[in-house]
């Protein structure tokens, strides 16, 4: 193990914008990376120290990843526990592959109270790439969820060892696939391929997926590629989602049923749809409530909606932005752009038919 070095991220710090420094509980700056750092450097035992370091870790630890592709065989996962960091050297220099892992998500976390994950790619997960679950006060920051252009795992040209650090995640948006290969009457019509990137129904579902949680920020972050969101919150309070990019997701960024959200800086494009702020009914915590967004980009989101079912099913291609029985939402000096069906639509869910996503 190495010493652990000083650190500029502290989420107690950068979240004091979430609301929630008035909590005399929550996470003490100092106490993030205080302790032991866990050094888990590539090679075929990736797999066995990265296992014990998450069983390892106590509150103040590091998981530190080095410059490297890993090819990892499970989860990193990690569960009641505090004040904890996760790291790397960089989102394209410290790529974590899941593509042979026995298990559905890259990163887990659930019941943790004091989380950093910094400067690394999650990639080719068989589900979602970075979730949280029951999380309070999360920085995910510099961080990627990727699935390799035209299938995830099951892709004739993953990244791997070999390619990862040759560009091969640096995916522009130039020109979407506006029309699904799978239906037999769009054969061979060049609006079914992308020069950008393929997208998959074989991708995992969620990229970045924050659930059930409170104060997490998101920051200069990307996700690439997910069959439903790209940057998912959903029944939690108070987050932020600031400067990062969603491209060739079904949505790139889903809000659903956030109470004190706050979205500025981002980029959607390339996506089915860009943003959908909107609340889920059923048995949920919460419904949501205050939400502000600005200073975003919405373009070109015309993908073809290549999920394999869910809510997002419904939603057409071309879509800048979606709104769903949503209160109290502040939408100003965004940029809708190329977006072949609507810029902002507000929509209401008796255009649903019953049982295809109206609420009861």
């Amino acid at each position: 193990m190495r010493t652990p070095k000083p650190i500029a991220l502290l989420a107690a710090l950068l979240l004091s914008a979430c609301n929630a420094g008035n909590n005399a509980d929550s996470p003490k700056a100092g106490e993030l990376g205080s302790g032991r750092t866990w050094f888990i450097e590539p090679g075929e035992d990736a797999t066995e120290k990265m296992i014990e370091a998450m069983v390892g870790a106590a509150p103040g630890d590091t998981i530190e990843f080095d410059c490297a592709f890993y090819d990892l065989k499970t989860t990193l996962q990690l569960a009641n526990t505090e004040a904890i960091i996760i790291k790397g050297c960089g989102r394209n220099k410290t790529v974590l592959s899941f593509k042979d892992s026995t298990q559905q998500v890259g990163i887990l976390a659930v019941h943790v109270r004091g989380l950093v994950v910094v400067d690394l790619t999650v990639g080719d997960t068989d589900g979602n790439g970075l979730e949280l679950r029951a999380v309070d006060h999360a920085t995910l920051s510099r961080v990627r969820a990727f699935w390799s252009s035209g299938g995830g795992r099951e892709s004739a040209t993953p990244i791997s060892a070999e390619n990862y650090d040759n560009g091969v995640m640096d995916v522009e948006c130039t020109k979407p696939a506006t029309l699904d290969p799978r239906s037999p009457e769009n054969e061979g019509r060049p609006e079914t391929q992308s020069r950008d990137y393929t997208v998959s129904d074989k991708s995992g579902r969620y990229g970045i997926y924050p659930v059930s949680s409170d104060n997490i920020l998101v920051e200069d972050s990307e996700s690439i590629g997910a069959s439903d969101a790209g940057i998912y919150v959903g029944q939690t309070n108070n987050t932020i989602i600031r400067n990062s990019r969603a491209a060739f997701n079904v949505f790139g960024f889903e809000i659903e049923n956030v109470q004190g959200g706050e979205y500025y800086g981002n980029v959607a494009e390339c996506n089915t749809g860009g943003f959908l702020v909107y609340d889920l009914d059923g048995n949920l915590r919460q419904y949501g409530d205050r939400t502000r967004m600005y200073k975003n980009v919405s373009r070109n989101n015309n993908t073809y909606n290549f999920t394999e079912g869910g809510f997002v099913a419904n939603v057409p291609p071309g879509s800048g932005m979606i709104t769903l029985s949503y209160d109290r939402i502040d939408i100003f000096d965004n940029e809708f752009r190329d977006n072949n069906t609507g810029g902002i639509i507000h929509a209401s869910y008796q255009l649903f038919p019953e049982g295809a996503g109206r609420p009861t």
